[in-house]
């Protein structure tokens, strides 16, 4: 359903300033006080059908026009932006423009990971499988008693046609003055004597029987044929009862044709003188084929029918299959066993057994093949056996099946693979009843455990969380053992927050993205949850987290910040080990054109027209809820209480229709007060001729729920906490062709965010609920339409289809961004001493703490230890090496620890001072810089300090910090972003050499001279005859000295190096370098033969002269960057501790042989397997 071509305004004219005042419905001209005084006093008022007024743009609202002012319904009856959301959106992107980006998008990733491109497939995981498994003996049994059923009404209403037909018969004749009996001697009918509780079945097969023995000689043609080869004792045959007594001649098929075979039959012509037209003589003679066809493949043993819910999700996953292949990995859930074709009682997925388990994971992995989503014929089962009824299409619940025709024109689809977790019964149940649906379901919705019934929690809480994290850590292997290289994973939902991190422990350097479909609450909400933290760094081990609303993403953010401590801007997290994780939202849609096309099925115009005939000449406002507390189903009661109430014109003019589908958290309570509270408002405001509330606690058939949602003049959703619900796109759709009524949505529902052109109420707000409802239904023609074309355009253009494109598009953007760094390999120290001792010249970049020495609680018991100084000291010895500590700490600490090395260079406080290998005074760089810019930065920093408690300045040589880890997270966050622009605006303004820098918990400004990334860029600007460079670092701050190798850019090869390219010929044409696998960096060095440009150092001083380029004897080989730990990073390596970085200086230095650590043997034998 396309778009059109020009989306109507977002904000409609007539709510530019606020919301006309429209007359009273019991007069043109009274106010709205005085047509409720008029309604309340007479009786006959609550009879009337009030008529909807027009709107007057020059009215004036008066001083009781209560019902009608804008801040009554949510600022300009649109709602306010109190989610957070960015609201609606003029125009959506196409899925063709989305797909087209997600393409070029992995170009681009392959171009930047030559060796390990993506895979092109995706792997869904979610806690359900979207099917239910049944037995087909069990499906089969269903369909034979149907039939009889089925038989046994067409029988039923056979005979009453007829009594009707003779019934009216007789009655014409009667009228005639006839006697419907004289003169007529006829035998009784089938339908003689028959009477209201005569049993058919077994009248017809009464008849059946006698209609068989006197059939005559017809009977002939239903004898079964003797076979020449049956073993069987002729006396045991049955008796040929079809041949009729006293026929002029025998039945064909006698006892003496066992002696002949068919053919001599035939050639003897024995049945020449037989003149019936059907008799085997005149049969065509069979014509056998040499061999056989082979007998077609069995039916499978299980059967998949869809399974309710998730209808967005399935149909998002579904359009994918047209540009990736799938994987989807769930629950089977309980299982449809033989109950009553078999008496198998079994229930729960735990009870299969190895051979069905087979069975089913052969039916589902099928389905990766297009050509299996279709029906199965089973083969003729022969002669006497039951007729096999056809094997259904496999269906997922709000999608279509994927294509199987293979139809010439249409794109080749592929097909979902489809992988079963099986899990206990106590960790299956006690994962998804227990901690899923008693803890963590009422913490998103804002809901303690003193809200769940106490019943429910006590079943559970002894092991609920164990259970959660076995299921969890079960789905985590599973997913491992299906990934291959290049997957992209994808985790739906808050069944599964452990995964994104266990699984990155199996598969390190997956792409994995979480979808949270459920609302995140707020971290006061979320910090009583016991085991916050856990669930916390579970979710952080995705690549990318993603939730369906912008406050949802800024709740997780914010407890991230509060619970965990951890470093975060307004789209990132990083975590304590270094890996960062991007946060996003992107709501979900429905699938637009499905419904279109379901809503317009054929069941569904006559419950249209039934409903219509059922409530005609009311208003309709409908309801479509679950039965838990979080659906606000007893506000919206009471807001509808409270409109016939304040607005006695509508009683007994407007009916709620409310459906209530049972919960998994159906509280005996809530049904309680829900029916309670429908009494009351029937008894006070109903007649015996009209009930204003109709509820129906039940799961309505989708023809019926499309039938309400077609003919309702007002769908109500009341939610006081909800994820993402469907029920109001689906009825924005249905509208389309039929009123193109009024939405009233909650402020707190998810789909709200994008839904602006709706009536957003808050829902415990019953005054200014009932307000907005009496609104609603008194729209003008103008204003409704407007609004329903606003909310279409949203609907049909952002679907289930776009969502899941986009979902692709938002990981992909996070793999080619820069956060893009990487999980690397371990430190390969045999080919790393290799390429040392074949170079001419080495430098080596080292950081002091975390590296060379341990992270020590006392930063004055970090020092080094004999080894490494021993391995220092021999590599300091050798002229080709130039070995460097680069760190934060002062020149008195380092001179202490390591200044007896006379060969060692030296660069203290992140660059500000310098120490040539073979000096012995320190350099201050930044005495040749200007540092008049630290008054005014200073008086910032004053600024903010006064007015965030707990925050602080300190003031160094080279830089000054200002730090708030002292202050709340959240708004020393706040006043840092604050700080930040201010500094930015300085900066600019001023045009002052300073660079603002945002660290954990804390902004520095410093010179842009004057950091780690700098000093590794003058050593080699100084040194470009050198062949080696080791870098390693442990922290963000060492990322500087990694990105500046990785920004070093390939030259044109040398004249030798060309002609030897080229086979000896000469060339101007320089060879396109390949990223290496294992750096993720965009611009890292290729490992090619071409010689690398390095760009000249930043001036230190102002009107000081910049270098130029300079073209390095560095080649890609030579450039070994390595961090400590197991993080994402620019690093081509990593090693676990410092302890390892020692052992690779001692090898280096020779004083031991290199060899493989226990981890890089690891890694190899993986990938050998």
């Amino acid at each position: 359903m396309p778009p059109s071509a020009a989306p109507p305004p977002l904000t409609p004219n007539v709510y530019a300033e606020e919301p006309p005042f429209c007359d009273s419905p019991a007069s043109g001209s009274r106010s709205a006080g005085a047509a409720r005084s008029n309604g309340a006093g007479s009786s006959s008022g609550s009879s009337a059908k009030p008529s909807t007024p027009a709107c007057r743009p020059d009215a004036q609202p008066e001083i009781d026009a209560r019902f009608h002012r804008a801040d009554g319904i949510g600022g300009l009856g649109q709602g306010t932006a109190a989610t957070g959301d960015r609201g609606a959106q003029a125009r959506f992107e196409t899925l063709d423009e989305i797909r087209t980006a997600n393409a070029e998008l992995t170009a681009e990733y392959a171009a930047r990971h030559a060796g390990a491109p993506l895979s092109g497939r995706i792997i869904h995981v979610s806690h359900y499988l979207p099917f239910v498994i049944r037995a087909r003996a069990e499906v089969e049994h269903e369909r034979q008693r149907e039939q009889r059923v089925s038989a046994t009404a067409n029988v039923a209403a056979m005979a009453a046609a007829a009594r009707a037909k003779k019934a009216a018969r007789l009655a014409a004749q009667q009228a005639e003055g006839l006697d419907a009996t004289a003169g007529k001697n006829r035998k009784g009918s089938f339908i003689d004597g028959m009477h209201e509780t005569t049993d058919l079945a077994k009248k017809l097969a009464e008849n059946q029987a006698r209609s068989r023995v006197k059939a005559g000689r017809r009977a002939w043609m239903m004898t079964p044929v003797v076979d020449d080869e049956d073993e069987e004792d002729l006396d045991a045959l049955p008796k040929d009862t079809f041949t009729p007594i006293g026929s002029r001649r025998q039945s064909a098929w006698s006892e003496a044709s066992r002696h002949m075979s068919f053919s001599q039959h035939l050639d003897d012509n024995h049945f020449s003188a037989v003149s019936d037209e059907n008799s085997p003589a005149r049969t065509p003679q069979r014509v056998f084929a040499s061999t056989p066809p082979p007998p077609p493949p069995p039916p499978p043993e299980w059967v998949l029918a869809p399974r309710r819910g998730h209808t967005a999700l399935n149909s998002g996953i579904r359009s994918l299959c047209a540009t990736h292949a799938q994987t989807f990995i769930g629950w089977p859930g309980d299982i449809a066993f033989a109950a009553q074709a078999k008496n198998d009682e079994r229930k729960d997925a735990s009870e299969t057994t190895p051979k069905e388990r087979g069975e089913i994971e052969g039916v589902l992995a099928s389905l990766d093949d297009a050509r299996n989503w279709a029906a199965y014929e089973p083969a003729d089962t022969g002669a006497g056996a039951p007729q096999q009824g056809k094997v259904p299409t496999p269906m997922m619940n709000g999608a279509e099946p994927v294509d199987a025709s293979g139809q010439p024109g249409k794109a080749v689809e592929h097909g979902i693979k489809y992988v079963p977790v099986w899990l206990d019964y106590n960790v299956a149940h006690g994962h998804y009843e227990g901690y899923c649906k008693t803890t963590l379901w009422p913490l998103l919705h804002y809901l303690l455990w003193q809200d769940v019934p106490a019943d429910r929690r006590v079943n559970y809480d002894e092991y609920a969380w164990d259970a959660y994290v076995a299921a969890n850590e079960a789905f985590a292997q599973r997913i491992a053992a299906e990934y291959q290289a290049g997957d992209i994973v994808w985790v739906h939902d808050y069944h599964l927050l452990l995964v994104p991190q266990m699984l990155r422990k199996l598969v390190p350097d997956a792409h994995i993205g979480l979808f949270v479909h459920a609302p995140f609450p707020s971290s006061e909400i979320f910090r009583c949850l016991p085991q916050r933290r856990e669930i916390l760094d579970g979710m952080l081990g995705a690549n990318l987290a993603c939730f369906q609303a912008f406050s949802y993403s800024r709740h997780f953010l914010s407890s991230v910040i509060r619970v965990c401590g951890y470093e975060a801007s307004p789209n990132t997290v990083e975590a304590s080990n270094g890996r960062v994780t991007t946060i996003g939202y992107n709501p979900i849609g429905i699938d637009a054109e499905k419904i279109a096309r379901d809503s317009q099925a054929a069941g569904v115009a006559p419950k249209i027209a039934a409903i219509r005939d059922m409530y005609r000449g009311k208003k309709l406002i409908v309801g479509r809820d679950k039965l838990d507390v979080v659906r606000g189903v007893i506000q919206k009661l009471q807001a509808f209480q409270k409109l016939l109430e304040e607005f006695p014109e509508w009683r007994g003019q407007v009916v709620l229709i409310q459906v209530t589908a049972p919960a998994l958290n159906d509280s005996p309570l809530l049904e309680r007060q829900v029916s309670e509270l429908v009494s009351q408002i029937n008894g006070e405001f109903g007649s015996l001729n009209f009930t204003p509330v109709h509820h129906y606690h039940q799961i309505i058939e989708r023809d019926e729920y499309f039938a309400l949602l077609s003919v309702a003049d007002l769908l109500l959703v009341t939610a006081v906490r909800d994820g993402m619900s469907t029920t109001p796109m689906e009825y924005i759709v249905c509208q389309e062709r039929a009123n193109k009524a009024p939405l009233i949505a909650s402020e707190f529902s998810g789909s709200v965010g994008r839904l602006r052109s709706a009536i957003q109420i808050n829902p415990w707000a019953t005054a200014h609920a009932c307000k907005a409802i009496d609104y609603a239904l008194r729209l003008s023609d103008e204003e409704r339409i407007s609004r329903h074309e606003q909310l279409y355009h949203q609907v049909i253009s952002h679907t289930s289809h776009t969502w899941a494109a986009s979902l692709v598009r938002l990981l992909l953007q996070r793999l080619v961004s820069a956060h893009a760094t990487h999980l690397t390999p371990p430190l390969d120290r045999i080919a790393m001493v290799s390429q040392f001792e074949g170079a001419k010249k080495r430098l080596l970049l080292l950081d002091y703490d975390g590296t060379l020495t341990p992270i020590v609680k006392d930063p004055a018991a970090a020092v080094p230890s004999p080894r490494l100084l021993e391995a220092l000291k021999k590599l300091t010895e050798d002229k080709r090496n130039l070995v460097y500590v680069i760190s934060g700490r002062d020149a008195d600490f380092l001179g202490k620890h390591l200044g007896h090395l006379d060969n060692m260079g030296f660069s203290a406080e992140h660059g500000g001072y310098m120490k040539e290998p073979g000096e012995t005074e320190w350099r201050n760089l930044t005495e040749q810089l200007d540092m008049s810019w630290m008054a005014a930065v200073r008086a910032v920093f004053e600024y903010f300090t006064e007015r965030t408690s707990g925050s602080e300045i300190e003031e160094k040589k080279s830089a000054m910090t200002w730090h708030y880890r002292k202050a709340d997270p959240s708004y020393g966050e706040f006043q840092a972003r604050e700080a930040q622009a201010h500094l930015d605006n300085l900066v600019a303004q001023q045009s002052l050499p300073v660079e603002v820098i945002v660290g954990k918990r804390n902004l520095e400004a410093r010179p842009l001279a004057v950091n780690k990334g700098e000093i590794t860029r003058r050593i080699l600007y100084a040194n470009p005859d050198a062949e080696f460079v080791l870098v390693a670092g442990d922290d963000r701050t060492d990322e500087d000295m990694m990105r500046v190798l990785c920004e070093l850019s390939p030259g044109p090869p040398t004249a030798a190096e060309a002609n030897a390219a080229n086979g000896g010929k000469s060339s101007s044409k320089s060879s396109t370098p390949s990223v290496p696998a294992h750096c993720a960096a965009a611009s890292c060095p290729a490992p090619n033969s071409a010689p690398l440009v390095l760009a000249p150092p930043a001036p230190l001083g102002r009107g000081a002269a910049a270098g130029e380029p300079k073209t390095l004897e560095l080649r890609p080989a030579g450039i070994w960057t390595c961090r400590v730990g197991l993080a994402e990073t620019l690093a081509h390596w990593h090693v676990p501790g410092p302890e390892d970085i020692v052992d690779a200086l001692v090898e280096l230095a020779g004083l031991q042989k290199p060899h493989v650590t226990q981890e890089a043997k690891e890694v190899q034998d993986g990938a050998e397997a």
